[in-house]
């Protein structure tokens, strides 16, 4: 579809930022690209926290670096980095590919002093034509287990149900979802296996959470 192209800016690679062309979109459509990209100016791109795991796994490749002493410093240093960025947003999102505004990838670090504290938990956003009107689809691409998550991943909030404004960003939308991992609504799961869980084994379900925390960042 040509109205969701999207063309090479002129400014440096670090900065730049996405550009559609919307002739011969519909009008529906090119008011959604130039949401999208005005959503896009005001989030960041590359994180450091992604830099990082991606530093992170490139040593954990080498043999030499393989040790339990250093898998564990590597650990305890990514959750320190994480942890530090609880000061912004704590999330971050860009398009998936250079040609397609409307299917955004997105990273979530888990929040201080929560079991998914030090995860950094990947998502997939689908936009429709009619974004901001409608919200996107949102699923996560990182295993999960809480009770506002379908299996598949599927995300259950009222943020992109029934309450859903076109006041919302890409960024209002991640903050929402961040916050809702701590503060789940356990009367309406989606996955009721992990509300039941929350509920009459507390403890258990802090494991669970927090060893996929861990496995995000192995």
């Amino acid at each position: 579809m040509s109205g969701r192209r999207i063309l090479a800016s002129s400014s440096s690679p670090s900065m730049s930022q996405p550009q559609v062309n919307i002739l011969g979109s519909s009008p529906s459509s090119a008011s959604a690209c130039l949401r999208l990209q005005s959503d896009l100016r005001s989030i960041r791109i590359e994180p450091p926290e992604v830099k990082i795991r991606e530093m992170f796994i490139s040593l954990l490749s080498d043999k030499r670096f393989r040790s339990c002493f250093v898998l564990r410093f590597m650990r305890v240093s990514l959750t320190r980095c994480t942890s530090f960025l609880d000061n912004t947003q704590g999330c971050s999102a860009s398009p998936h590919s250079d040609d397609n505004l409307f299917v955004w990838s997105a990273t979530i670090c888990g929040p201080q002093d929560s079991p998914w504290e030090g995860g950094i938990f990947s998502l997939r956003l689908t936009f429709s034509d009619s974004y901001p009107a409608s919200a996107p689809r949102v699923r996560f691409v990182s295993e999960m287990f809480h009770p506002n998550i379908y299996p598949d991943g599927t995300l259950c909030m009222d943020t992109i149900q029934e309450q859903w404004s076109p006041v919302h960003s890409v960024a209002s939308l991640l903050t929402s979802v961040r916050s809702l991992l701590c503060d789940p609504n356990v009367n309406s799961p989606a996955n009721p296996q992990a509300a039941k869980m929350l509920v009459e084994e507390e403890k258990e379900y802090n494991k669970r959470v927090r060893r996929l925390a861990r496995k995000t960042i192995e």
